[in-house]
């Protein structure tokens, strides 16, 4: 049977060959050959891309490892620069090499950032560009604004000047109008970022009410820019001007404006005298009263025998400068209270003042003044220094304009 079989494959493979040589065709390739040597197109393209691919993941790891190493150099010098203070740099970095360019006002700041390239770990080269930059002194603008100014007669008040706000402007007119019968405020003008005037706006007003009743004429003018307030009036007699001056003395004090005061305040009539004039009436006194006390009757303003004596001297002396202004000051010791000492001076000093007047003197031409307890010339502790301070003081006055 089996040769029967190998018997029937011989002829079959005789006749495929005899079929394959009429046709003209190859004959078959040995078994286990591939019919084409040749790789096939398919096959080589996918080889090529995998090769093309291969190459781009390495290239781009590589990128970004580099990249990394660049932000991490970048990151610690930028950390380094804001912890010395540098807050206005930029870093860029190159591999491990870095530069740091940027500005700063300090010069300690400028000479520490020059030092981080030897404290800087894992860099390469450290180039510093940070600059020192003197700080630049601010512009300031001076806002000017004109002085405050308030001026009155028996007709009308007038006011002119530069407040800061419209409020305030209202303020000031409302006031004037309230005080004076005619005003007129049209003057008034508010600049903006001009110095608020909360800090003395509301004393002046109250200043200005009452100098209207003290004084039928009068002018205020503030000036905060020169720390200055300036009072002008006129007064009746040497007294009534004295009175007022001491009266914005004290009302400065009280109110805490913290101005300087301008005294423009005058005597009616007042005749004009040279400070020659006054330097001899004042040398003149402290000759009489030199070593003397205008003596009174203890603790009160009665002058005794010996007191009228010396007063009479004094008389003399004052008729050789009949135009001369004289200022009478009382002065006690420190036994008894303050307001009583006080009150005591101002009586002993009218006390003088009647005198005068009684023997022919006229008393517009002197200023009577109590200075109580407060100006001692020497100790209270002792009988004879409470003696000295138990006093008459006469002041030989300058017209306030020739003062000014």
């Amino acid at each position: 049977m089996a040769r029967k079989l190998n018997q029937r494959l011989r002829e079959l493979d005789k006749s495929t060959s005899a079929a394959s040589r009429t046709k003209g065709s190859a004959p078959p390739p040995p078994f286990g050959r591939d019919a084409n040597p040749e790789p096939p197109v398919e096959l080589a393209a996918f080889i090529m891309f995998a090769l093309f691919g291969t190459l781009v993941l390495a290239g781009l790891a590589t990128l970004f490892g580099f990249r990394d190493v660049q932000e991490d150099v970048e990151r610690r010098t930028a950390a380094a620069l804001r912890e010395i203070g540098v807050t206005d740099f930029e870093v860029r970095a190159s591999g491990l090499d870095v530069t740091a360019t940027g500005t700063t006002d300090s010069e300690e700041i400028e000479a520490a950032a020059e030092q981080l390239g030897d404290v800087l770990d894992n860099i390469g080269t450290y180039t510093d560009n940070i600059e020192y930059v003197p700080p630049r002194n601010p512009i300031e603008v001076e806002i000017v604004t004109d002085p405050l100014v308030i001026s009155w007669s028996p007709e009308r008040a007038f006011a002119t000047g530069t407040l800061s706000t419209q409020a305030s402007r209202d303020a000031v007119a409302a006031e004037i109008e309230r005080v004076f019968p005619l005003a007129e405020v049209s003057g008034l003008g508010v600049t903006e970022g001009a110095p608020s005037e909360s800090g003395w706006l509301s004393a002046v007003l109250s200043l200005m009410a009452d100098m209207a009743v003290a004084a039928p004429e009068g002018e205020i003018v503030v000036n905060p820019s020169a720390n200055i307030i300036q009072v002008a009036a006129e007064m009746e007699t040497r007294q009534a001007q004295r009175n007022l001056r001491s009266d914005i003395e004290d009302w400065l004090v009280r109110s805490g404006v913290g101005f300087d005061f301008s005294s423009g305040i005058t005597a009616k009539d007042v005749p004009r005298v040279t400070p020659e004039q006054v330097a001899e009436t004042q040398a003149s006194l402290d000759e009489i009263i030199e070593g003397k006390v205008v003596e009174f009757e203890f603790g009160s303003a009665v002058l005794t025998a010996e007191g009228i004596t010396l007063l009479d001297e004094i008389l003399e002396g004052l008729r050789e400068q009949p135009l001369v202004g004289v200022e009478i000051a009382g002065h006690t010791d420190d036994v008894g209270s303050s307001e009583d000492n006080q009150i005591l001076s101002e009586e002993r000093a009218i006390a003088v003042l009647d005198y005068f007047v009684a023997n022919g003197e006229d008393p517009a031409r002197f200023v009577v003044v109590g200075y109580g307890e407060t100006q001692p010339v020497a100790s209270n502790d002792t009988a004879d220094g409470r003696a000295r301070n138990r006093r008459i003081e006469f002041i030989a006055l300058l017209d306030e304009e020739e003062e000014e």
